[in-house]
């Protein structure tokens, strides 16, 4: 028995635990404000469709009868995809029914678009639902009558330019110099390299994602 027992506490063996610290909580993510379609078109002043079409698809025929993209294209209703940082779709709750929202960054754009193109938008308030549109929809010629007209301020040639059919080459206020003017806009706003993801997914904006991190960078220093 005494053999037995030395046995035992030899063949005992100590083991020594080190409790890790628990792991810091992720820093609390300010929820970006959203609003519904009908929200943002009152405040723009537009019909709701208006803003539905443009932050989708909006296909305008060129002087050679190409299609153009003109829309944002930050979300498609009919995939359910939505761009983030730029809209979201709130899911029914209570019986109600789902809302496309759309974030701050969406409204600028859709601000300076409708500053920078107006004709845009009037193409839009006249024929809301076409699948197509041509160049003198988008970019009508001013009204014969001194130029009046709610495009007239931008269609008209500035002082000292050529005029449409002058010499010294294309009217630098005409459809096609705006039509450029605005896919070099569209260009720039960002919206075509937002990544569309499906709108049942929840996902966190990059400026989210910014704050986050630089929170967490800040708990660890």
């Amino acid at each position: 028995a005494a053999a037995v027992a030395a046995a035992a506490a030899a063949a005992r063996v100590r083991v020594s635990l080190r409790c890790a610290p628990p792991m810091p909580s992720l820093p609390m993510v300010i929820p970006e404000r959203g609003q519904s379609e009908r929200d943002l078109a009152q405040r723009l002043n537009v019909p709701t469709v208006v803003v539905a079409r443009l932050s989708g698809s909006v296909t305008l025929l060129d002087g050679g009868g190409r299609k153009v993209e003109i829309g944002l294209g930050i979300k498609s209703r009919r995939q359910r995809l939505v761009a983030v940082g730029w809209c979201r779709l709130r899911p029914s709750a209570g019986g109600s029914d789902e809302v496309w929202e759309y974030l701050g960054l969406a409204e600028r754009t859709l601000r300076e678009y409708q500053a920078e193109f107006p004709s845009v938008f009037a193409m839009l308030l006249c024929k809301p639902r076409a699948d197509a549109y041509s160049l003198a929809d988008a970019f009508p010629a001013p009204e014969a009558e001194a130029g009046w007209g709610p495009t007239a301020g931008i269609l008209l040639p500035p002082k000292g330019g050529a005029a449409a059919g002058d010499e010294g080459g294309e009217d630098p206020a005409g459809p096609a110099a705006r039509l450029r003017a605005l896919k070099a806009w569209l260009e720039g706003t960002g919206s075509r390299d937002a990544p569309l993801v499906p709108a049942d997914m929840l996902r966190l904006s990059p400026t989210s994602v910014q704050r986050a991190e630089a929170e967490l960078r800040a708990m660890a220093a």
